[in-house]
C-alpha cells in the first residue's frame, strides 16, 4: 500500500522582497490552538450564509483526525463535530440543495481498516449519523469530491492502492436512498490534494475535471452528461497539469482552473462561448508556485475567485486572491504574510463568492507550537467593490417653524443631525443668518458613521412681528455638503398685553403650533377683557379629551400646551382633534 505524508518545512520562514498588493479585509481568527486545523473549505449559501469544513488532528496522529462543520448563521460562528471515532476521517468538502440543506462528503476508514468515501446531510435538522457509506469493496478510496443538486448528491474520487490508481464517478439519491454504480473515469494517480472535482450545472447536469495519468506527466481531462451519458469532452489543453479545479457560475459557465506542470503559472478556461476557450494565465510569471487550493469559486456576476499558496522565495510567501471575468484579471493580492515566524509553512486554503464581488477566503498556515505541530484557520471576508468610505448627513426636520412666541420669553426646537455614511461627518461650518434665532454651539461637530446630534434652535424675537432665516450647515457629506433649514417664527406682544401695550380688540383663538404635533403642541388666544376660560380639547367623536385651561384670565394674549394626555397621564390615540376657548359663555373653535 502506497502511503500519503503531511511534509512540513521547518525552515525559517523569509520574508521576500517582492511587493504585493495585500487584500483589504479585515482579519478574523477561527481557529488557534494546539491542533493541526487543515483541509477546510468554504461556501456561501443562498441567504448569504458562510458554511465550513475542515479536518482536525492533534500534532501528527491520524487517528485523531475528525471532521468538523461551522457556519454563522447566527451572527457569530458555531462549531459542530461530526465525527468522533478516532479511525482517521479526512478529506471533506460541502455543498448545498436548492432548499438550503447542508450536504457533506469526507473520508473515512471502513471496519476492514480502508479508506472509503462517506456522506451526511442535515435534511432532517441534525446530520445524518452514522453517515451514509457511499464506496465498498478491498480498495482504498481517496480524496473525495461532492456536488449535489435536485435529490441527488454526486462524488468523484481516486482509489489509493499499490499500482495504478483510477478515478471513479458515484451519485445517491439521498431522497430514495438509492445508490447508483460506479462509473470508471481512467487511471489517474491520487496525491494529497482534490486532484478530481464535481460540479453541477442549473439543468442538472454533471461536469467533472480531474487529473489522469501518473504526478509527474498529468492530463487534464473532462467528463460531462450534458450530452446524456457521461462522456469525455476534450478541453484542448496539451500540457502537462497539477491540482485541476472547477466552478460552475451562477450564468452556468463553467470555470476550469490548473497548474501548467511546466511553468507553474496558474491557467483558467471556460465554455462561455460554447466551446472551451484557449488556456489564459491568471498570475503572473513571478507568483512562485501556486498550489494546495481546495476550491475555486464564482459570484452572482460570473468572476471567477482563485486563492492559493506559495512556499517560495520568488514570490512572497504566503496565501493569495485572484479574481478576474471576461478574460480580465487582477493582479494576485496578498491574504496573509507570517513575518512574525510564528509560522514555518501553509497548508491550505478556499475561498467563496457570491453578489458582486463579496468574497470570503480562509487559509491555514502551520507551524510549531508547544513542541506540536499545529495549524491555525484564519478568514478575511469583505466587498471588493465596496464604495469608499464617505459620510452623510440627513436632517429631520427639514423646516423649523417656531410658531408665535412672545418678545419677553424664547422657544427651543430640536433638530436631529444624522450620518447613515460610512466615514466620520464633520460639520465644520454651523450658523443662523438671522440674531433672533440662535444655536447652543457653533463648534465643529463630529458624528461617527450610523449616529445622530440634536442641535437645539433658540428663537427669540426681540419684537413684535414675523421673521424668517436660514440654518446653515457646512460639513463633508458627500450628498449634501451644504445643508439649509428654512426657519420661521412671529413675535407677539409680551402675555396679557396686545400690541404697543393695548389690549386686544377682540376674543381671538389662534392656530396651534407645530401641527401636526408629537409630543406637544401650543395653542394661543387673545382676551379683550378679563374672564373666566375653558380650553378644552375633544376628540373626532365629540368626547372630552382634556380640559386644559378653566379659571379666570386677565385680558392680553396667552398660550397653553397640550402634551397629547388626558388628565390622567394617559397618552391619546393619534389622530384629528377639536379645540375650543369659551369665555363668559362665548365659545370659539
Amino acid at each position: 500500500m502506497k502511503i500519503l505524508y503531511i511534509i512540513l518545512s521547518l525552515t525559517a520562514a523569509l520574508s521576500s522582497a517582492a511587493i504585493a498588493q495585500v487584500l483589504p479585509f479585515p482579519l478574523d481568527t477561527l481557529l488557534y490552538d494546539d491542533h493541526f486545523n487543515y483541509r477546510a473549505m468554504t461556501a456561501y449559501d443562498a441567504a448569504g450564509t458562510l458554511h465550513i469544513v475542515h479536518t482536525r488532528q492533534f500534532d501528527t496522529q491520524s487517528a485523531t483526525r475528525e471532521i468538523y462543520y461551522w457556519n454563522d448563521a447566527g451572527g457569530t460562528f458555531q462549531s459542530l463535530q461530526l465525527t468522533n471515532n478516532a479511525v482517521d476521517d479526512n478529506y471533506a468538502t460541502l455543498d448545498f440543495d436548492a432548499a438550503g440543506n447542508v450536504h457533506i462528503c469526507f473520508e473515512a476508514r471502513d471496519a476492514a481498516n480502508l479508506f472509503q468515501v462517506y456522506y451526511t446531510n442535515n435534511i432532517g435538522g441534525s446530520f445524518i449519523d452514522p453517515p451514509v457509506q457511499i464506496t465498498s469493496g478491498g480498495l482504498n478510496k481517496a480524496t473525495p469530491f461532492m456536488a449535489v443538486n435536485d435529490s441527488v448528491a454526486h462524488f468523484v474520487y481516486y482509489t489509493f492502492v499499490t499500482g495504478t490508481d483510477n478515478v471513479y464517478y458515484k451519485n445517491y439519491n439521498y431522497a430514495a436512498a438509492i445508490l447508483g454504480s460506479e462509473v470508471t473515469l481512467g487511471p489517474g494517480e491520487a496525491s494529497s490534494e482534490n486532484d478530481a472535482q464535481v460540479d453541477t450545472d442549473r439543468q442538472g447536469k454533471v461536469h467533472i475535471v480531474f487529473r489522469g495519468n501518473n504526478l509527474g506527466d498529468g492530463v487534464l481531462r473532462y467528463f460531462s452528461d450534458v450530452g446524456g451519458t457521461l462522456q469525455e469532452v476534450p478541453t484542448g489543453v496539451s500540457v502537462f497539469v497539477e491540482y485541476p479545479a472547477l466552478v460552475v457560475a451562477p450564468d452556468d459557465v463553467l470555470h476550469i482552473v490548473y497548474r501548467d506542470l511546466n511553468d507553474r503559472r496558474l491557467y483558467t478556461l471556460n465554455n462561455a462561448g460554447g466551446s472551451f476557450s484557449a488556456p489564459l494565465a491568471i498570475v503572473p510569471p513571478n507568483s512562485g508556485r501556486p498550489s494546495f487550493y481546495r476550491n475555486i469559486a464564482a459570484d452572482s456576476t460570473g468572476r471567477l475567485y482563485v486563492t492559493y499558496q506559495n512556499s517560495i522565495s520568488s514570490a512572497p510567501r504566503g496565501f493569495f486572491l485572484v479574481h478576474g471575468k471576461d478574460g480580465n484579471f487582477s493582479d494576485p493580492q496578498l491574504v496573509f504574510e507570517d513575518t512574525t515566524g510564528a509560522y514555518v509553512t501553509r497548508v491550505s486554503c478556499s475561498v467563496a463568492a457570491r453578489g458582486d464581488g463579496e468574497a470570503a477566503v480562509i487559509f491555514s498556515p502551520g507551524g510549531l507550537r508547544g513542541g506540536n505541530v499545529v495549524a491555525d484557520i484564519f478568514l478575511k471576508r469583505g466587498e471588493l467593490f465596496a464604495p469608499p468610505l464617505a459620510a452623510q448627513i440627513t436632517v429631520a426636520p427639514d423646516s423649523l417653524d417656531f410658531g408665535m412666541v412672545t418678545v419677553d420669553s424664547s422657544a427651543i426646537r430640536l433638530v436631529t443631525i444624522s450620518n447613515p455614511g460610512s466615514a466620520t461627518l464633520v460639520i465644520d461650518t454651523l450658523f443662523s443668518d438671522h440674531p433672533a434665532f440662535s444655536i447652543a454651539s457653533g463648534d465643529t461637530i463630529f458624528l461617527a458613521p450610523d449616529s445622530s446630534y440634536s442641535l437645539a434652535v433658540t428663537f427669540a424675537p426681540p419684537s413684535v412681528g414675523p421673521y424668517q432665516a436660514q440654518l446653515t450647515l457646512q460639513s463633508n457629506a458627500a450628498n449634501q455638503p451644504l445643508a439649509i433649514v428654512p426657519l420661521s417664527g412671529s413675535g407677539e406682544p409680551a402675555l396679557g398685553l396686545a400690541d404697543g401695550g393695548q389690549r386686544p380688540e377682540t376674543f381671538e383663538l389662534l392656530p396651534n403650533y407645530p401641527n401636526p404635533f408629537n409630543p406637544s403642541t401650543t395653542i394661543p388666544f387673545r382676551l379683550p377683557r378679563a374672564g373666566n376660560v375653558e380650553l378644552t380639547i375633544f376628540n373626532q367623536l365629540g368626547e372630552t379629551a382634556r380640559i386644559l385651561l378653566q379659571g379666570p384670565k386677565t385680558a392680553g394674549t396667552h398660550q397653553v400646551t397640550w402634551d397629547g394626555k388626558d388628565a390622567a397621564g394617559r397618552i391619546q390615540a393619534s389622530g384629528i382633534y377639536f379645540y375650543q376657548l369659551k369665555v363668559e359663555g362665548i365659545a370659539r373653535q
